[in-house]
């Protein structure tokens, strides 16, 4: 009797913590929306277009979606943010595309173990009050098992001089610019 109860209750045991793993997650909160990369999003006086730039080759492939911030009340900041904006993309691509040249002419993208590298950089934006969000995505990859990915946060006080200017986080270290004033 004691050995028919022991294989009883061993039977449900097994049944109820191998059911555990099919339960499924269920979110609390709902998803959020994020606005597609290409298309502008206009927060009362303010804008954010994308400039697309796009290449590829047998060496590297390049797609680019780097935000562009119009309609500030501060201009100067306005050109000094878009200026940084456009300048750290084209940075990362210009050292992509040396980079990629380099293994070339080393002689590591030939014959089957060939590869191209990759460069994608993207954003979301996202605005609360006064206050627009964008975060700058991006992806490098050059060669072995991973590609290197990063993200830049931007945060602008659309009423204000005062401008958060830059968040940067990396997967290895955290880098946080002070709060900037623009004249």
């Amino acid at each position: 009797m004691k050995k028919n109860r022991v294989i009883i209750v061993g039977t449900l045991l097994g049944i109820i913590t191998s059911s555990i793993g099919v339960a499924y997650a269920v979110s609390l909160t709902p998803n959020s929306i994020s606005t597609p990369a290409n298309q502008v999003k206009k927060v009362d006086s303010v804008t954010i277009d994308s400039k697309n730039i796009r290449s590829e080759n047998n060496l590297l492939r390049i797609d680019l979606r780097i935000p562009l911030v119009y309609g500030l009340k501060d201009k100067h900041f306005e050109t000094e943010l878009n200026i940084r904006l456009l300048g750290n993309a084209m940075k990362y691509k210009s050292n992509i595309e040396d980079e990629m040249n380099q293994q070339s002419k080393e002689g590591k993208n030939i014959g089957p173990e060939a590869f191209s590298g990759e460069l994608i950089i993207d954003h979301q934006i996202a605005s609360t009050g006064d206050i627009v969000s964008f975060a700058m995505e991006t992806s490098k990859f050059t060669g072995g098992a991973n590609a290197e990915n990063f993200v830049d946060t931007y945060n602008v006080n659309t009423l204000l001089s005062y401008q958060f200017l830059r968040k940067s986080i990396n997967a290895v270290t955290l880098k946080e610019d002070d709060l900037t004033r623009c004249s």
